[in-house]
This record gives C-alpha cells, sequence and structure tokens, in this order.
C-alpha cells in the first residue's frame, strides 16, 4: 500500500512539472508527445529502479543505474518546490493587485497583462528555476563524495562527576550502507571515528538497505570501530526492511553490542555510567516483539549512576524517554532535510530536526547522519560524525 500511494504522489508531481514546464512552451503534435513522453520517463526511472533493486538480486553494473536515477530524483525534489512557491507566489500576487482593483473602485492603474508577455515571462522562470536546480542538484551530489564533518558538540551535565568531565562519546548515524556503496564509504567513516579516540561509540540506527547474504562485505569494516569502554548499535527503521533477525545476527557477530530495550553499566574512574538503547519508535510494526520501550530499557539500572545515556534511531522517542531520568538522548533519522529545500522542510515534521536541543529534564542530540539516503545530494545539511563531549554543569 505505501508503494502504490508513494507512486501515486511522484507521478502527481511529475504531472504537475510537465503541465508547468510544457504548458506555456506551446508544443504541438510530435513535439508535444516527445516532451510528456520524456515527463513520463523521469517518473518511471524511480519506481523501476525500486522494484529491480528491491529484492537484491540485480547485476552490480545496476549500481550505476541505480545512482543516476536517485540523482534525477533528487533534481525532481528540488524543482517540484521552487516551481510550487513561484506559482503560489504569482496567485497571491494576483489576488492582492484584483484586491487592490476593488478597493480603489478601479483597476488603480493597473494594464491587463499581455499574453505574449506572460508566456515570455513563464519561460524564463521556468527555465531559471530548472537551471538554477540543476547547479543545486551536482553541488549536492558532489557534496556527497566528501568525508563527513566531524562535528564536536560540549554537553553540559549538572552535577557530573568531576571524573568524567570531558569524556568523549563518538556517534555514528544513518550510514545507510546499500550495494552501490561498495564498503569504502563505511571505512572511511570508521577511520575517522576511530581517529577521535573515544571512550564510548554509538551507533544509532538505518546502518544499511540490503539483505545480509549481498552485503556482507560492504558492512565488514564497522566490526573494526574501537573506543574504550565498547561500540553500542541500536536500530533504525531501516533495519527492520530487510530481515532484521539476519542483521542483528551479523552486527553482533562482527562485535557490536546491541541494546534491544536494555541497557549496559560501565565503570570510568570510580563511576557508574548506564548505556541504555531502545529499538526504533515504530519497530512494533514489523516485529512485536521489539516495540521500542524505554521503561524497560533501564529497568534495573543502579539508581545512583554519574551519567544516564540512551541511545534511540528517532527523535520522536524523546517523548518517553525523558520520563526515565537520563542526560542524554542521542539520536538520527531526520538526516537534518538532507538537502535544500527540504533541510528547512522537513525538521519541521520532528520535535528535533537536528543539533543539541534541552527537553525537559534532558539534553537531544540528533546526528544528521554520517552519508544520505535516497538521493544522494547533501546540500545545506552536511553529513555529520559527532564527537560529544561531556562537560560538567
Amino acid at each position: 500500500m505505501f508503494f502504490i500511494i508513494a507512486t501515486a504522489i511522484w507521478a502527481s508531481i511529475h504531472i504537475y512539472l510537465g503541465w508547468r514546464f510544457i504548458g506555456p512552451l506551446a508544443l504541438r503534435g510530435a513535439n508535444r508527445v516527445y516532451a510528456w513522453s520524456l515527463v513520463a520517463a523521469l517518473f518511471s526511472f524511480l519506481p523501476v529502479t525500486f522494484i529491480i533493486g528491491i529484492g537484491g538480486g540485480a547485476p552490480e553494473w545496476f549500481g550505476v543505474i541505480h545512482i543516476v536515477t536517485f540523482i534525477l530524483a533528487g533534481f525532481t525534489m528540488i524543482v517540484f518546490p521552487l516551481m510550487l512557491f513561484r506559482d503560489v507566489s504569482l496567485s497571491l500576487s494576483g489576488i492582492l493587485v484584483r484586491l487592490f482593483g476593488v478597493i480603489t473602485k478601479g483597476d488603480g492603474g493597473h494594464t491587463p497583462p499581455d499574453p505574449g508577455r506572460r508566456i515570455f515571462l513563464l519561460n524564463s522562470l521556468n527555465l531559471g528555476i530548472g537551471g538554477t536546480s540543476a547547479v543545486l542538484t551536482t553541488i549536492g551530489h558532489l557534496n556527497t563524495h566528501k568525508a563527513p564533518k566531524v562535528v564536536r558538540v560540549d554537553v553540559p551535565i549538572k552535577n557530573l562527576n568531576e571524573n568524567l568531565d570531558g569524556m568523549r562519546i563518538a556517534q555514528i548515524s544513518d550510514t545507510h550502507i546499500n550495494r552501490a556503496d561498495g564498503g569504502d564509504g563505511l571505512k572511511r567513516i570508521v577511520d575517522i571515528t576511530n581517529s577521535l579516540h573515544p571512550q564510548i561509540t554509538a551507533v544509532t540506527g538505518d546502518f544499511v538497505d540490503g539483505y545480509v547474504g549481498h552485503m556482507r562485505d560492504h558492512v565488514k569494516y564497522i566490526g573494526d570501530l574501537k573506543a574504550e569502554h565498547g561500540v553500542y548499535f541500536v536500530t533504525g527503521n531501516h533495519e527492520y526492511y530487510w530481515d532484521p533477525g539476519a542483521w542483528l545476527g551479523e552486527i553482533k557477530r562482527l562485535g557490536l553490542d546491541i541494546l534491544i530495550n536494555e541497557h549496559r553499566i560501565i565503570t570510568r574512574s570510580g563511576c557508574k555510567i548506564m548505556i541504555a538503547g531502545v529499538t526504533d519508535y515504530n519497530a512494533g510494526r514489523h516485529l512485536p516483539s521489539h516495540k521500542s520501550d524505554p521503561v524497560s530499557a533501564v529497568k534495573g539500572a543502579p539508581t545512583d549512576c554519574d551519567f544516564r545515556l540512551m541511545l534511540a534511531h528517532q527523535p520522536r522517542s524523546l517523548y518517553a524517554v525523558s520520563g526515565t531520568d537520563v542526560d542524554l538522548q542521542l539520536s538520527g533519522h531526520t538526516h537534518g532535510g538532507q538537502f535544500f529545500p527540504w533541510n528547512y522542510l522537513f525538521p519541521l515534521f520532528h520535535p528535533v530536526g537536528s543539533g543539541l536541543t534541552r527537553f525537559r529534564n534532558m539534553w537531544i542530540y540528533v546526528n544528521r547522519g554520517a552519508a544520505f539516503w535516497g538521493p544522494p545530494l547533501r546540500l545545506g545539511a552536511p553529513a555529520e560524525i559527532t564527537l560529544i563531549t561531556l562537560r560538567k554543569a
């Protein structure tokens, strides 16, 4: 059902763009057919590529088709809101002009627009929107080839034991490793993270997009992560799309400590630290036994812990997590919107879009992700690896 709804929305977007781009050109006959055929082809690339790739049996060269398809999808996702903004702006300006005429009981000196001039202006605006979107798409794609930015964040913790002041926690999130990546991107992420020499490393979900059998060689580098007090993993929503049981087994085999609504207690310089983790916010829809449960995650933990950390893939877990007396929640999922203009729009649908925020009696940090998902674009929301440093408030 989701695929059908998403495809219908995708088709509607292309029909709208075709209407707004092709209409003002006043094409006739075969030229009009060719133009709409191009729109139909651009629409079909994404669902067809998805259907071929979902089974995991596509040949290796299909990765090139996959990347090109999603670059085109990214272009569409930039041009669509820009075109919509233009049309809404023109409509509002037209309404204001007519309203002014009514108020002044005349046309206020307004001359009816010349149809030919109007068409010229529309085509000029279309050219500008299309060209700008192409440039932004190119820049956004080039940005995905850059190493993730190390974002260093100091988190002030009230009454933090002085022996924990300066403790470092590295966070990796939303790597979305797939067959097209080949594993090189993950190796770079792991190398950068290890170079930070963290005491704790947290991997907060959406690690993969594919089945274990097709990607074992791609993900092996995650096992090279090193941290003084361990590397901890919680599931994101994407783990549940690709046989979660198989992936949890593989991730455990690679040496990560998986937290399924549970916690670990570690000791550092005589201080107790609780590291808890919950499954993805919507995990229960896919696997009832994995229903996210922050209360269970902290149940039985010592009440005298000097620092309490919660790993939760989606920021929306913060409402339940805030009732468990933790000091800091680390999340991902949002990608910070990933690319313009969605970096301004997408965070509106989450309690925290990215970065550090105080919520009730705790802090939450939302990582923008170390890679990308869907369109291989990063623009206005750079990929990141986070280095959290605890500070005594």
